[in-house]
């Protein structure tokens, strides 16, 4: 599901970019320039890097960085009710909150990683 999120947000990106590109007529402006923007390129080119990037590194330095992050982080759960409620922080979400976050909490991840999912 989350691969599906993240083609998707990028697809959607994209289709912002080029609408603004046309609205403002940034396109014939880089045509103009020699520039040849292809936006299907720039969205596979995306999907590379962003799941091509753990496989280079390899499970066991993507699990010692995620708990190098953790640490640093200190994964605070008890904020002041105030910042919880303007969204700088908090506890994870639940429900359709929880299908918007970037990304899963750090615990889960790691522990994705080490079950092999």
């Amino acid at each position: 599901m989350r691969i599906l999120l993240f083609l998707a947000t990028n697809a959607a990106v994209l289709v912002v970019i080029s609408l603004v590109f046309q609205i403002f007529g940034l396109e014939g402006i880089l045509q103009e320039n020699g520039v040849d923007l292809n936006l299907q390129a720039l969205l596979v080119m995306s999907a590379v890097i962003g799941f091509g990037g753990s496989d280079l590194a390899g499970r066991d330095k993507m699990i010692a960085a995620l708990r190098r992050l953790q640490q640093a982080s200190g994964e605070q759960e008890s904020l002041p009710d105030q910042l919880a409620a303007f969204g700088i922080a908090g506890g994870v979400g639940h429900g359709l909150k929880r299908l918007f976050l970037s990304h899963p909490p750090l615990a889960e991840r790691i522990a994705a990683l080490e079950s092999g999912r």
